[in-house]
């Protein structure tokens, strides 16, 4: 395929795309599949599409109010694989200035010690960092998104990647999660600079199996062959 070919096809790929919210499991994420096998089929590329049930958590609502003199509503989006509190978690805002960086274990207990029991605001929401957040006994997290842009972006806290064992029950958050823009993370921030902030987080989420598609096309070398899926739901939203 020459570079104008690809451009081409990238584009009506994205035109395809754009209207389609495709969560794992739901019509529009099988849609996205049609849609790929028919190019496969198009540029005669061999494929199979595989169908598989997978454990799933889809993100519905996610919301944070900041209590004071005047409330403060920040719109905010969950995770997948957060934990799911319609009921609210309500706790004292602690913004976690050392969330980007490595804490050496010399000075974890008093980082842990912190964080306990607090709505954590972080510049960070990595599954590696929501673990120690859990283990540390924090309340909940409140990323901050770090690029500009208004939009409230999908994501997970969940750990793994396909299909979950028993055993990995314990690397799933037990705490709310949500996400801020990055402009609405610098208004809170500025809120606390001047007292301590009482706050609440409120997530709602949807766990349940689903059976779901999956195109995979096999580039066959010299040497040895390379299976390709293609991924076509939103990054995050997995088993």
């Amino acid at each position: 395929m020459l570079p104008n070919d690809l451009q081409q096809a990238m584009q009506a790929l994205l035109q395809s795309f754009q209207h389609l919210h495709r969560l794992s499991g739901s019509a529009d994420a099988e849609r996205s599949v049609d849609w790929l096998c028919a190019q496969l089929r198009t540029h005669q590329i061999p494929f199979k599409r595989e169908r598989c049930r997978l454990w799933l958590s889809d993100p519905l609502e996610g919301s944070l109010i900041v209590q004071g003199s005047v409330p403060l509503t920040i719109p905010a989006k969950t995770r997948s694989f957060s934990a799911h509190c319609p009921e609210g978690i309500e706790a004292e805002l602690y913004y976690d200035q050392r969330s980007l960086v490595f804490v050496p274990e010399s000075e974890y207990e008093s980082w842990a010690t912190a964080v306990r029991g607090k709505l954590v605001v972080a510049d960070q929401g990595y599954e590696d960092y929501v673990q120690r957040l859990m283990q540390a006994g924090a309340a909940g997290l409140i990323h901050i998104w770090g690029s500009v842009e208004p939009a409230l972006h999908e994501e997970t806290v969940g750990p793994i990647w396909g299909t979950p064992v028993p055993d990995d029950v314990l690397r799933y958050p037990t705490l709310p999660v949500i996400s801020i823009n990055h402009q609405e993370g610098k208004t809170l921030l500025q809120h606390m600079l001047h007292s301590p902030l009482q706050a609440c987080i409120f997530t709602r989420l949807h766990e349940h199996v689903a059976e779901c598609s999956l195109p995979i096309v096999e580039l066959t070398g010299k040497a040895k062959s390379l299976s390709c899926s293609l991924l076509t739901t939103i990054p995050g939203m997995k088993a």
